[in-house]
Formats: structure tokens, C-alpha cells, sequence
């Protein structure tokens, strides 16, 4: 068995919640701490050498990522008028092995890395546990942005919907994805089309986890990895400025 992987990270956006500090980059090349969101999570990555070909999907100023060290660069044109998903779709024809997909957005700990690239099951989330207390120092109102999340069996059997409480959560995913080659062929499945799972117009509107909640509602098995390491998702200009971003970033560096 084939224990290479190669990632992807998605990086199209412009991150139109930190107005000003994208106006002249993408949001995935703002500065944090000493470097940029993007190059902190790619050198994480390169910690792991089993990690053999990184893909970058870009596409709001695209030109910014010419200096980007990965092996290739795809460009979502479209960019404006869809989202994370279509850009995983841009590059479905290299869904064909080992491949972790990760968010432009988001930095962590090597050991969450380490975890997932680690789990045996075909289609695994990074999930974290934890995670009121970073929701709680990041939002007002943390069910502004908190989604559902529920476990059972020791599968993911709900994700993506509007919470009514913390009941409804049992952890919160990242953004960090692990597919093996079987995982990678149900995904293409769905992008194919052929079995009317999803329309093309649809694939290019929901969201990265209304599409999981597609997977998982056919019977699909969808595996939480739990972590208890620090992770940064920066989206708005209070995550940029938030002193716990700060904090988390000098644990995870």
C-alpha cells in the first residue's frame, strides 16, 4: 500500500470579512506573526516527508502566489462567483491517491497533521474537542458561526447545520481532510455527476460541509480524529488582531 500523500490547499478567496487587508492580497498571504497565514501552514507540511506534492488552488489575485513553494498552482476563475468546493472540483482529476485538503485559512499544529495523516478510514475529519473556549474568545456570540457536529458510533452522522445548542456539537471540524484513494473516488463520484447525487450548479453554491453532509446522509463512513493542539482560522479582522491567535501561534511555530 501506497503510505504517500500529496495535499491540497484551497486558496481562492479573497476574504472579504478583513476588508481593507485584502484589498491588495488574498487572504490566505496576510501576514500573522512573522509570515504570511499560507507559508506558516506549508511549512508545517514540510515537517512531513511522506508528503510528496503539494497543489495550491488559487484565484483572487492569483498572480500574488507566483513565489509560492508547492508543485503546482491551479486557478479557479470563477473564484467570484463560487466557493472552497469548486475549487476542490478544479482539481478533481488529481483525486486519485492519498491526498489531505486542507483550508488556505487556517495554520496547526504538526501533531493534528500527524493524526489524521495516521488514520486508516477512507474519508477522515480533523476535529476538534475543544473547541468552545477558542469559539467563545473569537465571537460574541459563538452560534454566529459554530455549526453542528454529531457522533455516533464512532462516526460523524451530522455536520453543517445551524445549532440550537452545545448539544448539537460534539466537536467542531478545521478545515483539514484525509482521503484515501477509495475516499478520493467517492468524491469524484460525486463530481461526476453520473448518479445525480449533486447537480454542477449546486457543487458550485453549497458549502464544504453541506457537501459532507451529502457523503455521510448516501451511508458513506465519515471518521472524526479528535486533537487537543492549538489551530488558528483566521476570518475576519478580529481573528487577525485577537491576542489568542497570538497565543495559539507561538505553541504551534
Amino acid at each position: 500500500m501506497n503510505k504517500n500523500f500529496q495535499l491540497i490547499i484551497l486558496a481562492a478567496g479573497k476574504g472579504s470579512r478583513l476588508k481593507s487587508y485584502t484589498k491588495k492580497k488574498p487572504k490566505s498571504l496576510i501576514q500573522l506573526g512573522k509570515e504570511s497565514i499560507l507559508l506558516q501552514q506549508i511549512r508545517i507540511i514540510n515537517l512531513f516527508d511522506k508528503i510528496k506534492k503539494k497543489i495550491l488552488v488559487v484565484g483572487y489575485r492569483s498572480s500574488e502566489f507566483k513565489k509560492i513553494p508547492v508543485n503546482k498552482i491551479v486557478i479557479n476563475k470563477e473564484y467570484k462567483t463560487s466557493n472552497m468546493l469548486w475549487s476542490l472540483y478544479k482539481v478533481r482529476k488529481f483525486l486519485n491517491c492519498n491526498t489531505i485538503i486542507a483550508y488556505g485559512d487556517i495554520i496547526y499544529h504538526k501533531d493534528i497533521l500527524k493524526k489524521i495523516l495516521i488514520d486508516k478510514s477512507n474519508i477522515s475529519l480533523a476535529i476538534d474537542k475543544n473547541f468552545k473556549s477558542y469559539w467563545k474568545k473569537r465571537f460574541k456570540n459563538p452560534f454566529s458561526d459554530l455549526e453542528t457536529l454529531k457522533i455516533k458510533n464512532g462516526r460523524i452522522a451530522e455536520i453543517g447545520k445551524k445549532p440550537s445548542s452545545y448539544n448539537d456539537i460534539d466537536g467542531q471540524y478545521i478545515g483539514l481532510i484525509k482521503l484515501s484513494a477509495k475516499g478520493c473516488s467517492t468524491f469524484k463520484n460525486f463530481f461526476s455527476f453520473k448518479k445525480k447525487h449533486i447537480s454542477k450548479n449546486e457543487l458550485k453554491k453549497i458549502s464544504f460541509t453541506e457537501f459532507l453532509e451529502k457523503i455521510i446522509k448516501l451511508g458513506y463512513m465519515v471518521k472524526p480524529v479528535f486533537f487537543k493542539e492549538p489551530w488558528i482560522e483566521i476570518d475576519t479582522i478580529k481573528d487577525l488582531k485577537n491576542k489568542i491567535n497570538h497565543q495559539r501561534l507561538k505553541k504551534i511555530i
